[in-house]
């Protein structure tokens, strides 16, 4: 049976192009351990996103929003850990952390702007 599916799913399903042109460096190069790539900015871009969703849905809970949003985004992380080949280096972890902090200043954006 192929699973290619579940590994196609990390990159949202997105057609190849547009996910090398993602993977597009702004910051650092395949050597830095810290970078930043197109990626990243949909890191935060999906924190905003999400924000606004469950905002609509849990009226004013900022906190609780603010806590499954980052539930949600964890769950994704996890997702990403096992079904790609991520390398479990200072590079990876480092890449994981900045994906986080990035999503959760989105949220914050979104909840800072609807208080």
């Amino acid at each position: 049976m192929d699973l290619s599916f579940l590994r196609d799913s990390g990159g949202l399903f997105l057609p190849k192009p547009l996910q090398d042109f993602l993977g597009t460096y702004v910051v650092g190069d395949d050597s830095s351990t810290f970078y930043l790539t197109l990626w990243s900015g949909l890191h935060f871009v999906s924190g905003l996103a999400v924000t606004l969703y469950l905002s609509t849905v849990i009226k004013n809970r900022h906190l609780l929003v603010a806590i499954y949003a980052f539930i949600l985004h964890s769950l994704w992380e996890i997702w990403q850990l096992l079904i790609t080949s991520t390398p479990r280096t200072t590079r990876g972890y480092l890449d994981l952390f900045v994906d986080t902090v990035l999503f959760m200043l989105g949220v914050i954006a979104v909840i800072t702007i609807r208080k």
